[in-house]
């Protein structure tokens, strides 16, 4: 369904401002685990190229209950060192801390996507995971440098590299929109740098066994559905992007900045006037 991609929509971008990912009002809001359709209780995750660990405590909070038990296993993997990670990120002990709260968390450090047999941690080699992943990939570079337009062919190769190890057994198997707010508390931040970047068109490319659906084990709401019947939408399991639901979340974001506009003219206005008062008044 067309494109994820807001940058090509010129009116768009220009009646709504880019924003940094922790402005977003749903940011504020507490939601619960298991509204993420990728993650369930008592799943086993690795997670790689980490950088602040905020993602993987996020998954975390998808995989146990409120009392931190289960059968779930989240393994939190990074390419830095911790001594690295304990100087670019000043929440990262925190983090850490609550990460390892979860009984069933190991971490591991210069850990490489790219090469997980000769890197990954001592006594994990053997272990099987039902979900592996690798959030925002990027190569091994400068501190702040990641994403950029000009490594964007090197760093397709660097995702590609771990599923062209696994020969024919993978096969992709779709994109989800990647929502964020669905994930508290990870931010998205740049290599090396506590920066934050906007994500708000991000999405997973996701890849599963060869065969057993179209959808793997990923829980579709609606399937058979007409594809503009988006108004029965189950919240725990993935719905369908529409060229109806684009329309209608294009048109709540044009129509909230509109107001915020007027807002904004009608303070000025008032301040003007004010200001002309007492001038008057002198």
């Amino acid at each position: 369904v067309g494109t994820f991609d807001t940058a090509l929509d010129a009116e768009f971008t220009k009646r709504v401002p880019n924003q940094r990912p922790e402005m977003c009002p749903r940011s504020n809001a507490k939601i619960e685990g298991g509204l993420n359709g990728a993650y369930r209780l008592g799943m086993k995750v690795l997670c790689v190229g980490d950088g602040d660990m905020s993602f993987a405590l996020a998954v975390a909070g998808q995989v146990f209950d409120k009392n931190a038990s289960g059968e779930g296993s989240v393994v939190a993997t990074s390419y830095e060192d911790q001594a690295t990670l304990q100087k670019v990120y000043p929440n990262f002990e925190e983090t850490l801390k609550s990460l390892r709260s979860y009984g069933g968390v190991k971490v591991g450090y210069k850990v490489d996507a790219t090469n997980l047999h000769a890197s990954f941690p001592d006594g994990l080699a053997n272990t099987t995971f039902q979900r592996i992943c690798w959030n925002f990939p990027c190569t091994a570079i400068s501190r702040g440098q990641d994403g950029q337009n000009a490594a964007m062919e090197e760093t397709r190769t660097c995702a590609a590299f771990p599923l062209e190890g696994a020969g024919s057994q993978f096969e992709f198997k779709g994109k989800i929109v990647f929502d964020r707010c669905n994930l508290p508390p990870y931010v998205p931040r740049k290599a090396l740098d506590r920066k934050s970047f906007p994500c708000h068109d991000a999405c997973d490319y996701v890849f599963g066994w060869s065969g057993g659906g179209s959808n793997s084990s990923i829980p579709e709401a609606g399937a058979g559905a007409d594809d503009d019947d988006d108004d029965d939408m189950e919240p725990e399991k993935i719905v369908k992007v529409t060229t109806k639901m684009l329309e209608r979340v294009r048109a709540i974001h044009l129509r909230n900045q509109v107001g915020a506009e007027r807002k904004k003219h009608e303070r000025t206005t008032r301040k003007g006037g004010q200001r002309k008062k007492r001038q008057r008044t002198k």
